[in-house]
């Protein structure tokens, strides 16, 4: 493999460039000399500045997997790659200094089909051209929060699995022009080369030191456990989710546990902390709710996360707060300040108190958690208490709600209703999951025959979504915005677990929508707000996890979806794997947010779509 400088500035000693354009090989420092006699050594500075805001374009080296020539007048071929894992080097920094660097590989999917090498079929800078996936390795010195492994200038075996391969940048729709927006998936059939490139986006050093030897492709699952964590017994759809399929990705795998271990680390990196006030416990924090608070959905996503990964000691941080801070017996406010010193809201919030309850039924059952059954069955009957009007047979907003208007579509919980029935023969469970059902289809036809789009609110038993009487925000609560995402995520669940044929009937409909959407226009053209009659708010941003996540929960109802599911499954991977990235996956000049909803709503999605959030 003879590797290439595609940088605006000529490599610096040690690594003078070959007359044919190539990089030597270097004899190995002993550190590093594992009985290879050469190893690749470059180092480069004074990058050519692009203009004031962007600093250099970019610098790096790189090598073709299948090609003859060198330089520009280098050609490639594909090399398929498709019957190993990831790829694997040596790596070690020359300096202290050394700051990150993305490690492409390079697809037919990503490059174009001229140019120095060639041999792609990218036709938009915009899209897809030179939007290669990539894994990011922090610098020397710095704690390795970017989803890798931090270089050192020691030497170190570095795993990098396809899986966590992620697109430079997703797309803006006002970029795409007439191609499809959606970042290109990685096809390893059409592998053409590696490249390690020093980007501005993340990079302020200007310049690189490294050494680089043994590079070679790998099969298992080397790379897919952060470092100190353990990966846990995943379920994968063996049981309990028997109506539905999981998506495929990276030419025919199926989505699995094992690929989202560094998003639940991630996730619980940027938004899981201690408590330190009365009680103790963790908190799961929401930065963009009045400035940082801590609401009950997001303690309460928090524990279902944690039950389906097997974390006992943050499933019981999290009930000690939740417990901690009631509103009415053992449902919990939902609002608080981050200090947990004031509540900013009323009463519980429905949605919220369904989704804990479930969380401590599903955690009873588990080698950890049997202690948790008697919480459930006292929350259920609080929640049938407090949160169910019984005369609609519907969820209230809370218990602070004295009726059912207005009424919430996304707090419609189906598939929790029929497993609370199991323990809890004394409410009506089962026609209250039958209810939801019937509004949601009644409604759907009603307001938007043909997508089944629902508000966020609506009026009463949702005959009417036009003045949205009682909502926080009527302005904006009679569209498909935020909570609505949630719809197809909690019918789909009703129909993997059960095969309701009512959630299959709204779900053929209201995913047919999106399925529509991204055929013909791709993922990121799917906006976060939606009119009623399937009108896209342009105001709206793209690349949404939590619109894309829910939908693709709801297209595993049906096999016709599944282009719709594999792209469902890879974007959200893709944004979770991002975690703080911010400044470097960006939809046009705007960088694309982590935010505590996309990032708690999508590794929930992640959960439900590889079969590893069921019915246990």
């Amino acid at each position: 493999m003879n590797f290439n400088s595609n940088s605006n500035a000529a490599p610096t000693t040690p690594a003078t460039k070959n007359t044919d354009g190539t990089l030597p090989a270097s004899a190995p420092p002993a550190s590093m000399n594992d009985s290879s006699k050469y190893a690749l050594h470059i180092a480069e500075s004074g990058y050519a500045t692009v203009n004031s805001t962007t600093g250099w374009a970019g610098c790096g080296f790189g090598a073709p997997f299948n090609g003859t020539g060198t330089g520009a007048s280098e050609t490639r071929t594909a090399y398929d790659m498709s019957a190993y894992d990831g790829i694997k080097f040596d790596v070690m920094a020359g300096a202290s200094s050394q700051g990150a660097m993305d490690i492409e590989i390079m697809t037919a999917e990503t490059q174009p089909a001229t140019g120095q090498g060639g041999g792609g079929t990218a036709t938009n800078t915009a899209v897809d051209e030179n939007n290669n996936r990539s894994y990011i390795m922090d610098g020397v010195g710095t704690a390795a929060t970017h989803t890798t492994t931090a270089l050192s200038t020691s030497p170190q075996t570095v795993y990098i699995p396809f899986s966590m391969l992620v697109p430079r940048y997703f797309p803006a729709p006002s970029t795409c022009g007439t191609t499809k927006c959606e970042a290109p998936a990685l096809v390893p059939a059409h592998g053409l080369g590696i490249q390690i490139s020093d980007y501005p986006d993340f990079s302020t050093t200007g310049g690189y030191d490294l050494w680089v030897d043994n590079v070679s492709f790998y099969t298992g699952d080397n790379g897919l456990t952060p470092p100190g964590a353990t990966m846990p017994t995943f379920n994968d759809g063996a049981k309990g989710f028997s109506h539905c399929t999981r998506p495929t990705f990276l030419g025919g795998k199926s989505a699995a546990g094992k690929y989202i271990l560094w998003a639940y680390n991630n996730w619980k990196a940027r938004y899981v902390k201690t408590y330190t006030g009365s009680g103790g416990g963790n908190i799961v924090v929401s930065p963009e709710v009045n400035s940082g608070s801590v609401v009950s959905e997001g303690i309460a996503y928090g524990m279902l996360i944690a039950a389906y990964m097997g974390d006992s000691a943050l499933f019981s941080g999290l009930s000690k707060y939740w417990l901690s801070h009631s509103a009415t017996g053992t449902l919990m406010t939902w609002r608080w300040s981050l200090d947990g010193t004031s509540s900013s809201g009323s009463g519980s919030a429905t949605d919220s108190d369904e989704d804990a309850a479930f969380a401590y039924l599903e955690a009873s059952k588990t080698s950890w958690g049997a202690s948790y059954a008697s919480n459930a069955t006292t929350m259920i009957s609080d929640i049938w208490s407090h949160d169910i009007d019984t005369a609609s047979n519907l969820p209230k907003g809370g218990s602070n709600y004295s009726s059912i208007d207005p009424t919430n579509p996304s707090y419609f919980a189906p598939a929790y209703y029929r497993e609370f029935a199991k323990v809890d023969s004394a409410h009506g469970w089962a026609a209250v999951a039958d209810k939801t059902l019937t509004v949601l289809n009644t409604l759907g036809a009603s307001v938007s025959s043909s997508d089944y789009l629902v508000p966020a609110w609506c009026s009463g038993t949702c005959t009417a979504v036009g003045s949205n009487t009682g909502s926080a925000n009527p302005a904006t609560d009679g569209l498909y915005q935020y909570d609505a995402h949630r719809v197809p995520w909690r019918v789909g669940l009703d129909y993997c677990w059960n095969g309701t044929a009512s959630a299959g009937t709204y779900l053929n409909k209201l995913i047919g929508f999106f399925s529509s959407q991204a055929s013909s226009k791709g993922i990121s053209s799917i906006r976060d707000v939606y009119d009623l009659n399937g009108t896209a708010d342009t105001t709206g941003e793209p690349n949404s996890m939590s619109i894309v996540g829910c939908a693709g929960v709801g297209s595993l109802s049906s096999s016709s979806f599944a282009s719709f599911s594999s792209s469902a499954w890879q974007f959200v991977l893709d944004g979770e794997n991002r975690a703080s990235l911010d400044t470097v996956v960006k939809t046009g000049s705007t960088s694309y947010s982590y935010t505590y909803y996309n990032a708690t709503v999508g590794l929930l999605t992640l959960l439900s779509m590889s079969g590893n959030f069921y019915a246990m």
